[in-house]
């Protein structure tokens, strides 16, 4: 075997385990304190407004300024559209960091049902972690596709607290089990 191949052989996973753990590496909404937060507070807010998003930065908006207005006014309307995509990201963000938190106190409660669903959370938490960065950085760039994406962060921030939410359900019919079932050895 050459030198060549030797050395890209051992490489590689060292690259793949630098993307993991780049990916893995938590966003900073995840790492910031969050005093006085309550239950209610852990669940996603700005997910259910992408529909409104996408419809108000649907394309033929833009090829309507593109004919109608001054190009100031229309660079100023892709400078404003880009920031709301920036703070909706954001907000996702954030969205992603409740839910994780929320799913700590379920996972607390009950550690025999978490340990089942642990790698589907990873395997989403992974996936979102690496669309938000993609994102970001297509953002930045001027990419297109940027609403698309959007969706499919959305999507995974749907996914993860529709799983939190079966798994809290589940939770409270194991506990009601557990209480109503009569103990016949008194």
């Amino acid at each position: 075997m050459n030198f060549a191949a030797l050395l890209f052989a051992s490489l590689i996973p060292l690259i793949l385990f630098g993307v993991a753990w780049i990916f893995g590496w938590p966003l900073a909404e995840e790492t910031s304190p969050h005093p006085g937060e309550t239950n209610e507070d852990l669940f996603p807010l700005h997910t259910r407004h992408f529909p409104q998003l996408r419809q108000s930065l649907d394309s033929a908006d833009a090829r309507y300024i593109h004919r109608r207005v001054s190009k100031e006014l229309e660079r100023s309307w892709r400078a404003e559209r880009k920031q709301i995509l920036r703070d909706y990201l954001a907000g996702l963000a954030g969205d992603f960091a409740r839910v994780g938190r929320l799913v700590g106190m379920v996972d607390s409660l009950s550690p025999e049902m978490s340990k089942r669903n642990l790698v589907e959370r990873y395997w989403l938490a992974m996936h979102f972690r690496f669309l938000y960065r993609s994102i970001s950085v297509c953002m930045s760039a001027g990419g297109p596709g940027v609403l698309r994406q959007l969706a499919r962060l959305t999507a995974y921030v749907g996914s993860l607290s529709a799983l939190e939410e079966a798994n809290m359900e589940r939770l409270e019919i194991f506990s009601g089990e557990e209480e109503v079932r009569p103990n016949f050895n008194a």
